[in-house]
């Protein structure tokens, strides 16, 4: 089973951060320690792997869960992969969670309190409000029951459409072009404060350029993937910022 955790604003890479905002982050990071140690305990013969958000700090996982050999920490490539090879995925809050579903994967929305947060991603999969909760979901889906009916999954993908636009016949990318075709863009943009600018340019780690050659090439190489003769428009608004368009 696959855990997906996005407690960066406490639990962060330098480590914890008590901060009077984000004190439910705080909560929930503690909540989801104390469930995968359940799942541990339960379902000993399952592996259990933890993929932190890349701002968390992953060694507090490591270090609470070292007596744990179901227990892996790791953060490697794409989510994608790890969402196919997974069982089943537990998360809260997580876009993750929303690819999930879309992958027809079983998902887990594990929820011991309510925020204010935005939900959409808490809205998908099955909701659970207890440890008890999700322990009776997995066994459901380790003995192969759905755990969603096919209305309820019907009815959360309606619920997703409102966001998101699918077409089996084109890539993504070309939508979000078209997209940009009815954007109204200045012609260029002069910064207001180039002094400030230029200051916070000498305290950056790395330096970011970009050009329209670099733009043209890389579509060129996803036409000649795709074998197709993309018509697309590349119009420049400022230093490294283009407005890109479908003709």
């Amino acid at each position: 089973m696959l855990v997906n955790t996005r407690f960066s604003q406490y639990n962060t890479a330098k480590g914890k951060k008590e901060n009077t905002y984000y004190q439910f982050i705080k909560q929930l990071y503690n909540r989801f320690l104390d469930l995968v140690e359940e799942l541990c305990k339960k379902f000993p013969q399952y592996t259990i792997v933890i993929r932190p958000h890349p701002g968390e700090d992953f060694n507090s996982y490591r270090k609470y869960f070292s007596g744990y050999k179901n227990v892996h920490v790791v953060h490697e490539g794409s989510i994608i992969k790890w969402l196919m090879a997974a069982q089943v995925i537990i998360h809260n809050g997580c876009t993750s969670g929303i690819e999930a579903f879309l992958l027809n994967k079983p998902l887990i929305s594990f929820i011991p309190f309510a925020t204010k947060e935005l939900d959409l991603p808490n809205q998908l999969g099955r909701k659970a409000k207890s440890y008890k909760e999700v322990i009776s979901i997995l066994e459901n889906i380790f003995s192969s029951q759905s755990i969603l009916t096919s209305e309820e999954k019907e009815q959360q993908r309606r619920l997703l459409s409102n966001f998101y636009k699918w077409d089996d016949n084109s890539y993504s990318y070309t939508s979000i072009l078209q997209y940009c075709r009815d954007l109204q863009l200045p012609s260029h943009v002069t910064p207001k404060n180039s002094k400030r600018l230029s200051l916070n340019r000498k305290h950056r780690k790395r330096k970011f350029t970009l050009t329209g050659e670099e733009i043209s090439d890389f579509f060129s190489r996803l036409d000649q993937i795709e074998g197709n003769s993309t018509s697309y428009q590349i119009v420049p608004i400022a230093a490294n910022l283009y407005k890109l368009s479908l003709k």
